[in-house]
């Protein structure tokens, strides 16, 4: 949705709440900021200090070169002492909600606030986190990077912080495992395991540093043979895949990757023997059935396509890619009227989703 507030300045001449504490004055020489629609046409009479304390929190979030910034640092704590744990709180609530785009609002007004407080950049980073798995699972893939490098560059300025804030490092490297990048999260839990307190987590932290270790998914080969992949040069990839694999035969992830990459060349006989061999080493997740199935679908093996697109639904049920994939799989099949229920399914997920909607035009059309 387009943002219809703005900021305005009023003469704070006549108004009455002038708080004063510690070394903060009210200066009436110094224009105060109001968040208004663009359209609006308030005047100092009806304004209230609300409607101030957002304007001023429309400055520390995004106008932190404005000259009367310090004061108006002063004055918002001033009026509201605990303002950055009632709106911490108010924030975390938000992102509980989906409502990433307020709660982005508050904790940057909160990061210009004090620029040197760890838990907020954190707090930036895990909300960029979610909000990138948000958009993903609802089909919006190009969105979702964007917001993973945005969790990247907080999570990374967390993690500088000092003294040291252990859960930076914990959930940073959560957010590397996802993105693949076994050598940061590797890195993030060594530094947790060095500097948190708290049992459970140590003991995901060396869990953590096991597994990768024990599979070697840190090794400059697998690194790069990702990259690769992700950057959308699976067949140069191919070279470092298979001597990952001619060392590392037993590392499901190994034989994920090339199924991935032989996918991504529409090679789906090779594509599928590969994902089959990652699900027999214990890579039995959703990505890897989705993604079975879909070779499985091009090859015409509909029968298996189905058990795995289910067995896929069942470890993650609002997916959008299965059950997008389910409606494909039905389409084949010659029956439209289950594939446009799981088409709406996806709609009820995530409304704007291109793929769900060309379907059901196609479907409503006649093909």
């Amino acid at each position: 949705m387009t943002r219809t507030h703005s900021v305005r300045f009023i003469n704070p001449q006549g108004i009455s709440f002038a708080y004063e504490s510690g070394d903060f004055k009210f200066d009436p020489s110094i224009p105060l900021p109001v968040l208004t629609e663009d359209s609006g046409t308030e005047n100092s009479g009806t304004l209230s200090l609300e409607m101030i304390l957002a304007g001023i929190f429309h400055i520390l979030a995004y106008m932190r070169d404005n000259r009367h910034i310090k004061y108006y640092k002063k004055f918002l704590l001033a009026a509201r002492p605990k303002i950055r744990e009632e709106m911490t709180e108010a924030a975390i609530m938000q992102c509980k909600n989906s409502k990433f785009e307020n709660a982005k609002d508050i904790f940057l007004a909160l990061e210009g606030l004090n620029p040197e407080d760890g838990i907020t950049i954190l707090n930036i980073a895990i909300m960029f986190d979610q909000w990138g798995d948000n958009l993903r699972n609802t089909g919006k893939e190009k969105e979702a990077r964007e917001k993973d490098e945005k969790a990247g560059e907080y999570y990374e300025r967390a993690m500088f912080f000092e003294p040291p804030i252990p859960d930076s490092y914990f959930n940073a490297a959560y957010f590397f495992l996802k993105q693949k990048d076994y050598k940061k999260a590797k890195e993030a839990f060594v530094s947790y395991s060095q500097l948190g307190t708290d049992e459970i987590k140590l003991k995901t932290a060396q869990d953590g540093i096991q597994r990768i270790s024990a599979q070697d998914l840190d090794s400059e080969d697998f690194i790069k043979a990702l990259e690769m992949v992700n950057s959308g040069e699976p067949g140069k990839a191919m070279e470092l895949i298979h001597n990952f694999l001619a060392s590392h035969p037993k590392v499901w992830n190994g034989w994920f990757l090339l199924g991935w990459a032989l996918r991504e060349q529409n090679k789906w006989e090779e594509g599928a023997r590969a994902f089959e061999k990652a699900l027999d080493l214990g890579g039995e997740q959703a990505d890897t059935l989705n993604e079975l199935a879909i070779c499985y679908l091009e090859t015409g093996r509909l029968d298996e396509c189905r058990r795995c697109l289910e067995k896929a639904l069942k470890l993650d049920y609002e997916n959008i890619k299965i059950i997008s994939n389910l409606g494909f799989l039905a389409l084949k099949e010659g029956n439209p009227r289950e594939a446009e229920g799981f088409f709406r399914t996806v709609l009820e997920i995530a409304p704007e989703d291109e793929l769900a909607l060309k379907a059901l035009e196609s479907i409503e059309s006649g093909f």
